[in-house]
């Protein structure tokens, strides 16, 4: 069995069943003839060492069930392999339905095989609506096409739809030059609204990315009248009505919510109706979206040195990106992190940190993830999280490798815009050291700020206890629905360290 032919065959398949519409793929002739004494052959992409030589012809097709006519017998397949064949001359005859035929000559020596690579040319006509209608949509086997556009010859299932017109659909057959369909019968139909979708569900109205250039996009049958409305659980908070004239109508949903000033966080629900036809979507504000995640390090989000319990509300993906510097001890710091929430009581957190040190030729690489389980007793919220690091330092040419498993259990008190955090954390190498650390933390969140305070305090094996303190403060970068921190580290070694943080949605 020629297994290499198999695998080049399949291939072939997959490309063509993952292709966006092979039917309509206006192919050109490509074929290539080989000629092979058995070394050549055997040593080629053609054939595997089970393969016993002999004179032949191998005939493989980038498209499927093609017939192949050798001085008048018949054969069909893709992939056809003849052997034993005695020497003389032959007539090539390939062909498929649609396609335009190659027919050629060939001599067949003893001892030799010939190797027929090819794609055949497609056949295709012009495809015409003759109608009056200006605005119409067309469609063959309910891809979209454009009027005199070039088509495969074959039969199709043709669609038209015109605005503000019913839809027709009729068998047709696209034969070689023009192919003119008149005689189109439009009548009227009833306005009907096709669908609604919003660029985005959830929303930060304070990140004007967010709210502000939000658009609706309103697809419809024909000429007509809509109601917008914007719905929460009480009451109608937007109400406007739009005459549309195409395809597809664009409202800055974003614009006209901004311009009420102020909109609570919750659900609440866009409708678009009229007469009998009528869709809906839903949507979510949360001022505070991923405030909660940023910034995060080593493995844990919330403030610098002590972690929250903090969770989004809804499935987000976000990115951290950081430098800081250590001004006494010249310790440069590239933090990068992604965190991902996956509803409101689980979130995960993977990243590295890179240090450098040029003055005293060093530098780290520690890898990092966590996992957070988290949940809430009204203003209570608590969680588990836990850690892997694995660390890389490299002094003086040599390396040095640790792995860390930890984790911690944060506390989190929320007053309004008022939050308290104990976080006790502990953490054990694969050299069996032991760290214990309790981190402490005070921030305050309005809609566009986050500003905080965080204390840790750290023993190795329960003897020697080092601190550091931090402060923090990130606002909301204006038209994003991204933030800017500032942070200002010490520590008893009085080393003092200054960071600088992006967070944002991806």
């Amino acid at each position: 069995m020629k297994k290499n032919i198999t695998i080049i065959m399949l291939i072939a398949n997959l490309v063509s069943l993952f292709s966006q519409n092979d039917k309509f793929k206006l192919t050109e002739e490509k074929v290539i003839i080989e000629y092979f004494n058995e070394f050549d052959y055997m040593s080629s992409k053609y054939v595997t060492t089970d393969f016993v030589y002999s004179s032949g012809f191998d005939f493989i097709s980038s498209i499927s069930e093609v017939t192949i006519l050798i001085n008048g017998r018949e054969f069909t397949g893709e992939y056809i392999s003849l052997s034993n064949v005695s020497e003389g001359s032959y007539y090539i005859e390939i062909k498929k339905a649609g396609y335009k035929s190659f027919n050629q000559w060939v001599d067949l020596k003893d001892g030799t095989r010939i190797v027929f690579n090819f794609t055949l040319e497609r056949e295709y006509g012009i495809l015409k609506i003759d109608s009056h209608i200006l605005k119409m949509k067309i469609y063959l086997d309910n891809n979209e096409v454009r009027n005199m556009d070039t088509i495969p010859t074959g039969s199709y299932t043709l669609k038209v739809k015109s605005f503000g017109y019913s839809t027709i659909t009729k068998e047709i057959y696209i034969d070689t030059g023009l192919n003119i369909v008149d005689s189109l019968n439009f009548t009227k139909a009833e306005f009907n609204i096709e669908k609604i979708s919003l660029r985005k569900t959830v929303f930060n109205p304070y990140a004007t990315d967010g709210f502000k250039d939000n658009i609706l996009l309103i697809s419809v049958n024909g000429p007509g009248e809509v109601l917008i409305e914007i719905n929460n659980d009480i009451s109608t908070i937007y109400s406007e009505k739009f005459l549309i004239n195409d395809w597809n109508y664009f409202v800055n949903v974003g614009q006209k919510i901004n311009s009420l000033k102020f909109v609570e966080n919750g659900d609440y629900i866009i409708k678009v109706s009229s007469g009998n036809s009528s869709t809906e979507k839903n949507f979510k504000v949360d001022d505070n979206l991923f405030l909660y995640n940023i910034p995060v390090v080593n493995s844990s989000s919330g403030l610098l040195n002590a972690a929250t319990a903090e969770v989004n509300s809804i499935s987000i993906i976000q990115t951290n990106f950081s430098s800081s510097y250590n001004i006494n001890n010249f310790d440069f710091f590239l933090p990068f992190s992604i965190s991902a929430t996956l509803n409101s009581h689980f979130q995960f957190h993977t990243g590295f940190n890179y240090r450098l040190n040029k003055i005293k030729d060093e530098n780290s690489m520690e890898l990092f993830c966590g996992v957070l389980f988290a949940n809430s007793i009204n203003n209570l919220k608590y969680g588990l999280n836990i850690e892997y690091r694995f660390n890389t330092n490299f002094i003086n040419n040599s390396n040095m490798i640790e792995n860390l498993i930890g984790l911690n259990i944060p506390i989190t008190l929320s007053l309004a815009n008022h939050n308290f955090t104990i976080t006790p954390q502990y953490f054990i190498t694969d050299g069996l050291k032991s760290y214990f650390n309790t981190g402490i933390g005070y921030h305050y969140i309005t809609q566009k700020t986050r500003l905080g305070y965080s204390g840790g305090f750290t023993t190795e094996d329960f003897k020697n206890i080092s601190y550091i303190h931090s402060l923090e403060f990130y606002r909301i970068i204006p038209e994003t629905q991204s933030f800017l921190g500032l942070s200002l580290s010490f520590n008893n070694f009085n080393y003092l360290i200054i960071g600088l943080n992006y967070t944002t949605l991806i």
